[in-house]
């Protein structure tokens, strides 16, 4: 379940804001199921990958 999501959010990502970089992946599989989830939402949120990567940061366990 866990790369499916991976998957949408990195679909979600492009379509969105274009090719992601290999950085940005390499962060998802540290995340849980839930917060793959929460982030496929929060997405619609974003207007750049700046905004990823401070929810990234941020993000909480």
């Amino acid at each position: 379940m866990v790369q499916e999501a991976i998957a949408l959010v990195i679909r979600l990502l492009k379509k969105n804001f274009g090719e992601v970089s290999e950085n940005i992946k390499n962060q998802f599989p540290d995340l849980y199921l839930e917060e793959l989830k929460n982030l496929s939402k929060d997405i619609f949120d974003f207007t750049t990958f700046e905004d990823l990567s401070n929810w990234l940061t941020n993000k909480q366990r």
